[in-house]
C-alpha cells in the first residue's frame, strides 16, 4: 500500500516502520525497509501488483489473518492523511482478493478508532 502510487510518503514510511517494529519487536534500520520491499518483489509472486496481491491473499486461509492484513494495509494507506486513485484501486483489490466485502468498512472503522486514540 505504501508504494501504490509509485512513491512512499514519509508518513507511510514511518507507519510501515512502526508495523515492522510491532511485528518484529524492534524498529528496522535505515534503508532496511527498501531492501525488504525489493526482496518481496523478487520472490516471483508475480510481475504485477495485482498478481502479487492475489498470490499472497491465497496464503491467508484464516479470516483473522485476512482481516489483519487489510487493517495493516489500511493503516499505512491513511498514514499520510491523503488518498490517491492508485491507493483506492489497491484497497478495492485487497478487499476483493481477501474476500472482505462484508467487513471492510468495519475494519477501517476499527483502524480509524485505534489511530485516534494512539
Amino acid at each position: 500500500m505504501a508504494t501504490a502510487n509509485g512513491s512512499m510518503s514519509p508518513e507511510e514510511l514511518a507507519s510501515l516502520a512502526d508495523l515492522v517494529a510491532h511485528l518484529e519487536g524492534k524498529k528496522p534500520l535505515p534503508g532496511a525497509l527498501s531492501t525488504r520491499l525489493q526482496s518481496i518483489e523478487l520472490r516471483g509472486l508475480g510481475t504485477t501488483v495485482e498478481e502479487r496481491v492475489r498470490a499472497i491473499a491465497k496464503t491467508l486461509h484464516r479470516p483473522l489473518a485476512r482481516e489483519l492484513a487489510y487493517k495493516a494495509a489500511y493503516a499505512i494507506r491513511v498514514a499520510d492523511l491523503e488518498s490517491n486513485p492508485d491507493e483506492e484501486d489497491l484497497a478495492d483489490l485487497l478487499i476483493e482478493a481477501l474476500d472482505l466485502d462484508d467487513v471492510a468498512g468495519d475494519l477501517e472503522n476499527e483502524v480509524n478508532e485505534a489511530l485516534m486514540t494512539a
